[in-house]
């Protein structure tokens, strides 16, 4: 265990009772450029849940442990309303704790190893006591999601797709072979021998029992790899019926396709119906109002397309009309939430350069701004009427919780405040890039948004060798993104002048200037790259 980790251990392990405060990793970088050793020493916030009376927020930080090759997230509670509140710490297991979420009498569920180290959904007390756990799935679960009324629960468990050699040789266990007669076989490092299913079953408030595969006998995969996950779901508010998302495909025609769609199954009948058919593209994230008249989601229209414009759609429950919300607005949704009062929904977007905080009213499909802060924002949860609950980070600074109060009739501009800074003092012993944005002239006579991060102590009259990020995808955001892989921090703080521009075909600028790349990948985006670095 290196030091960093060791020191960390011992403050855990100094506390008194369930509730601790967040360690602080003993790490002092003494003014010197930020570092490896300094991005691995950082808490890594995430998962934040609202409690049902909207006054405390759940969430997730783990501390990596370089030498062990892993890291162990630990589960938090932090007053809302309570400024300059101290989280406290819930649990100190040797596993980590992940995908919670609160219960409607205050309790908390959430997924952890078993004995035979197989993920289960568990529940505790707000505090940390009384773990019971639920389920004793086969292999596992991925996820669960509770109904409205906590009486039925749906999991992710895998189910056997591809046959083995031990299979056709069942003389020969220990075969290792694989039988590949099909596409997809593979989904990038993951051979696809198994795929996910939904299981629906009876929840007493500590056991689930009767698991049943609502999918039986369906070769395809609900949610859909290789990022599905609990989002793929929506209970009913009266509980009687789910939404999953799946592509009913396989084969060349599941390769090539992104035609998902969203499926009504009842539980007391087992009727499925599909919701969405005839809508070509990704069909995706299902969320019923608060009050159970619409089913909002996220739309793209072409098939074939993954990185289609996601549009906001909401199905009118009694009327089956089908409406989109985002018509006037030409950008890419990421995540959504429905405000309590069901009238409009908030979301965060690519746009510009960076990724705020939006809402938009249900009535008039009119969009606004919640943030104007140069990062990006994750995540939106609804805590009361009026506030948001929410992550931020930037090209300097990983994920915190931060909380938007709006004001009543909108009258003043929304405001922000952190609620953690689990990284800050950290951050103060290292000495941070600056980050410069810049509008650079294309040789088609636009502009590009250009993120230039100079290294501690920048000397202007200095030369400096410079890093041109190119980002994958292709078609995928340079917003103000905080990376452990592809930190532009770390590498400003070597020495280096960080290039990051917004070339053709990206989001954040509109559905042109993303569907620009199409047919032309070694075209106009290769010459914006130059561009951004001739300037």
């Amino acid at each position: 265990m290196n030091k960093i980790a060791m020191t960390a251990t011992a403050v855990l392990m100094a506390a008194t009772g369930a509730a601790a405060q967040v360690p602080v990793p003993a790490f002092d970088g003494k003014g010197a450029p930020f570092s490896i050793e300094a991005l691995e020493a950082l808490g890594r916030v995430s998962d934040p849940a609202v409690s049902p009376d909207g006054k405390t927020v759940l969430f997730g930080v783990s501390f990596e442990n370089v030498e062990q090759n892993n890291a162990n997230n630990d589960l938090y509670t932090l007053s809302i309303d309570a400024k300059d509140a101290t989280p406290l710490r819930i649990t100190d297991t040797p596993k980590s704790e992940s995908g919670a979420v609160w219960m409607a009498d205050g309790r908390i569920a959430f997924l952890y190893p078993d004995a035979d180290g197989k993920a289960q959904m568990w529940t505790m007390q707000a505090d940390g006591s009384g773990r019971v756990q639920a389920t004793e799935h086969p292999g596992g679960i991925s996820g669960f999601l509770l109904s409205p009324d906590e009486k039925h629960v749906v999991v992710i468990g895998n189910v056997k797709y591809a046959r083995t050699a031990a299979d056709i040789y069942p003389d020969l266990p220990k075969a290792t072979g694989r039988v590949v007669d099909d596409l997809m076989y593979k989904h990038w490092d993951e051979w696809v021998t198994e795929i996910p299913h939904p299981w629906v079953g009876s929840f007493d408030g500590s056991k689930v029992t009767g698991l049943k595969d609502i999918m039986a006998d369906e070769p395809f995969e609900a949610p859909m790899k290789p990022f599905g996950g609990v989002e793929s779901f929506a209970w009913h508010p009266n509980s009687e019926m789910l939404v999953y998302v799946s592509r009913k495909k396989t084969g060349m025609a599941y390769a090539i396709s992104t035609n998902s769609d969203l499926y009504l199954y009842h539980l007391a009948t087992g009727e499925t119906r599909n919701l969405t058919e005839g809508m070509m593209g990704y069909d995706t994230a299902p969320s019923f109002s608060p009050d159970g008249s619409y089913l909002a989601w996220l739309s793209m229209e072409h098939d074939g397309y993954e990185s289609d414009r996601n549009r906001l759609f909401i199905l009118d429950c009694k009327t089956a009309v089908k409406t989109e919300l985002t018509d006037n607005w030409d950008y890419t949704i990421n995540e959504f939430a429905w405000a309590p009062d069901c009238r409009s929904l908030y979301f965060t977007a690519h746009k510009d350069g960076v990724t705020p905080v939006f809402s938009i009213d249900m009535a008039r499909h009119t969009v606004r701004q919640l943030t104007d802060e140069v990062a990006d924002f994750t995540t939106v949860h609804p805590a009361g009427n009026n506030r948001v609950v929410t992550m931020m980070h930037s090209m300097l600074r990983p994920n915190e919780l931060q909380l938007i109060t709006l004001s009543p009739k909108g009258k003043k501009a929304p405001e922000l405040r952190a609620l953690t800074d689990v990284n800050g003092a950290l951050l103060a012993t290292v000495a941070m890039p600056t980050v410069e944005k810049r509008m650079v002239p294309t040789t088609d006579g636009k502009e590009m948004l250009v993120w230039v991060v100079y290294p501690p102590k920048f000397d202007a009259s200095k030369k400096y060798p410079s890093i041109l990020y190119c980002q994958g995808g292709p078609q995928q955001a340079v917003s103000q993104f905080w990376s452990y892989r592809w930190n532009l921090a770390l590498m400003s703080a070597h020495g280096y002048i960080m290039i990051a521009p917004n070339r053709r075909g990206l989001p954040g600028f509109g559905s042109e200037w993303n569907a620009q790349i199409s047919k032309d990948y070694p075209g106009q985006n290769m010459r914006d790259y130059l561009s951004a670095v001739d300037d």
